[in-house]
């Protein structure tokens, strides 16, 4: 049996989750398919040992959901690695219990799917994951080969970072820059022949795609006062968000200025090899430039790099006065 004990209220009287009643699976695997949105480490969702265990005589027992799910997981990647060792010869079909049936139907299914790929646009990186593949599917106009190089630039390379980040394709190219801050953050870049720039991202606990793109109202604007700072600091950091969503975001078009402020402000985060460099710089970068997360940059010792993969697409539609990545962004559900 599987006993969450903060759900003691909605589970009396102490958090089982009951094996035999499938509306209660289902919302207990949406759950926990939700908790990828806080840790994307924990995307590929144990529903087997966890059906598993909701079946067990024996207790398992934890506080939180999340750490059952952490504790599922390294129990499947154990039993992946004991089986790697020493693979078995198949035998008479095993049977599925009962839990891990209804699950894994509730995992396979066309609801869990959209909403998995509705949680995927909340993380970085996956936002930037998910565009790419929606603007060409069949990878007809990509530069397969160009792509597949990914190149980090530090401290050494700042002067190579300034060329790629002001590249310019040529006619009836596109091109987008998946860049992912090695430390914190992914974002997309996209570049067209006439210069016009456009910037695509979600920022974990932040914001939505959506609400960047200026296609979703402020539900999908996470950012919320954690009652131990002072309100004013906050409402900074908050109107911080707003303008560099009203500057890079909206699916508009990155103004000359504002472009030039990014350009700068990347490469002075990246010209000393300190982790420093980039928090003096993280309220100007477009990101989440909130005072929090700038003190958490200041804690890392390791030298900030940035990784950038360019994806140059050849012939897609036209679109003289928009972005191919936001024509491409899957609907909010």
């Amino acid at each position: 049996m599987l006993i969450i004990e903060r759900k003691a209220g909605e589970f009396p009287p102490d958090g089982r989750i009951p094996a035999d009643d499938e509306t209660v699976l289902k919302k207990f695997a949406d759950e926990v398919a939700e908790v990828a949105l806080y840790d994307p480490a924990l995307e590929d969702m144990p529903y087997w040992v966890l059906a598993e265990w909701i079946e067990d005589a024996e207790k398992h027992t934890f506080a939180y959901l999340t750490d059952a799910v952490r504790a599922a997981q390294r129990a499947q990647r154990a039993d992946q690695a004991r089986r790697a060792e020493r693979p078995v010869s198949s035998g008479r079909p095993v049977e599925k219990p009962e839990a891990v049936v209804s699950m894994l139907k509730v995992r396979d299914g066309a609801p869990a799917k959209a909403l998995r790929e509705t949680l995927a646009l909340r993380n970085c990186g996956k936002t930037s994951g998910a565009i790419l593949h929606a603007i060409d599917p069949t990878e007809e106009t990509l530069d397969k080969q160009l792509a597949r190089k990914d190149v980090y630039y530090g401290q050494d390379d700042v002067d190579r970072l300034h060329a790629v980040l002001t590249k310019v394709p040529g006619a009836g190219q596109v091109l987008l820059l998946d860049c992912t801050l090695v430390t914190d953050h992914s974002f997309l870049l996209e570049i067209h022949p006439d210069g016009r720039r456009y910037l695509y991202q979600s920022y974990q606990a932040v914001y939505s795609v959506h609400w960047w793109a200026g296609t979703e109202g402020d539900e999908g604007l996470y950012l919320t006062h954690d009652g131990k700072r002072p309100e004013d600091r906050f409402q900074a950091d908050l109107a911080r968000v707003r303008k560099a969503r009203d500057d890079y975001g909206k699916g508009r078009r990155i103004a000359e200025e504002p472009w030039k402020r990014f350009v700068t402000a990347m490469l002075d985060a990246h010209r000393t090899g300190k982790h420093e460099a980039l928090a003096d710089q993280w309220t100007t970068l477009p990101f989440a430039p909130t005072e929090a997360q700038a003190t958490t940059l200041r804690r890392w010792q390791a030298e900030p790099k940035v990784r950038i993969l360019e994806f140059l697409f050849t012939g897609l539609p036209d679109s003289p006065n928009g972005s191919v990545a936001g024509a491409a962004l899957p609907a909010k559900l």
